[in-house]
């Protein structure tokens, strides 16, 4: 959280990288399915804007 401007963005350690799931892994096809979802709800949860939510985002895109 910014409190110079109220700006509130998710936060991440320094040099903390994603862990990255291969859809031909072991977990169920229905948990492989829901991950996007759940990564989408918390940025959004924790974004206060578009543009936080936008610049986390990028993150996990790859």
């Amino acid at each position: 959280m910014d409190l110079a401007n109220g700006r509130r963005t998710p936060y991440r350690k320094p040099n903390d990288a994603p862990i990255k799931i291969n859809v031909l892994s072991n977990h169920p096809q229905p948990v492989i399915s829901l991950i996007p979802g759940a990564i989408s709800t918390r940025l959004s949860a924790l974004s206060s804007d578009q543009d936080a939510f936008n610049s986390s985002a990028t993150e996990y895109v790859q």
